[in-house]
């Protein structure tokens, strides 16, 4: 039987991306209550970066009126249940002057979005660019970082239904679309 025991660089690529990911998500996780800034924003910029440029743009497009967008790092303080000082940081924020009933959940949960842009990268990233070593690993990297900002934050939520409004908008705005869709509105 032949071994063919020749390098496969795509697939090396990929694995290497994934290796990648997990190292980046590992040095996230162990860095999230450390005080060292430069680690922090290193491991969360990408993440942090899609996550609140779709926050932004939502905002932009439903009247929020955003007055500040940031994506770096904040540290915060505070006592825990067991009276020791903790070190968090928050990874950024987009503030709106305009948040009201019809757009507040829709830019809180904007993040959402970012799923169907993760769905076209994964499906058509390779017709755009060449497949090898370099541009697997960024192929990873690009995936797994907007799939990660996908994911909304609990402060997210929150905002998304702190009223019945809210949620009610947000119900209501899913049944027009679904009936538009099956031609009942059309």
């Amino acid at each position: 039987m032949f071994y063919d025991n020749s390098i496969n660089f795509e697939l090396l690529g990929g694995y290497l991306g994934v290796v990648l990911i997990i190292f980046l998500e590992k040095l996230k996780a162990k860095s999230i209550y450390k005080d060292n800034k430069t680690l922090v924003f290193i491991s969360f910029f990408a993440s942090v970066f899609f996550h609140e440029l779709a926050h932004y743009i939502i905002a932009k497009l439903l009247n929020g009126k955003p007055v500040s967008f940031s994506v770096f790092p904040k540290k915060e303080e505070y006592i825990n249940s067991e009276n020791k000082k903790v070190v968090i940081w928050t990874n950024g924020e987009v503030e709106c002057k305009n948040i009201t009933f019809y757009n507040a959940g829709a830019i809180s949960l904007a993040p959402l979005l970012l799923f169907v842009l993760g769905y076209f990268v994964y499906a058509d990233f390779f017709s755009y660019v060449q497949n090898n070593f370099t541009t697997n690993i960024l192929y990873y990297v690009l995936l797994s970082s907007i799939v990660s900002s996908a994911i909304p934050s609990k402060q997210d939520i929150k905002v998304a239904f702190f009223g019945s409004l809210s949620v009610l908008f947000i119900a209501g705005s899913a049944l027009f679309i679904y009936l538009f869709k099956i031609g009942v509105l059309s």
